[in-house]
């Protein structure tokens, strides 16, 4: 029969392995939200200019 150190210590190692992936699946959102929005951000620019660069041509 385990001690109760022992399942402390087994109860500390999940705990730090189900924190690390927690970590890493929250670094890789953040990661693809930030391409996300800055692609979004890009596209806006582009149309923005686009647009005006039309009505310049145009007038």
């Amino acid at each position: 029969m385990q001690d109760s150190a022992e399942t402390f210590q087994e109860v500390l190692s999940f705990l730090q392995k189900v924190a690390r992936k927690v970590t890493f699946l929250v670094a890789e959102f953040r990661s693809a939200a930030h391409f996300f929005f800055s692609r979004e951000v890009f596209a806006d620019v582009q149309q923005t200019g686009s647009a005006r660069f039309s009505e310049t041509a145009i007038n």
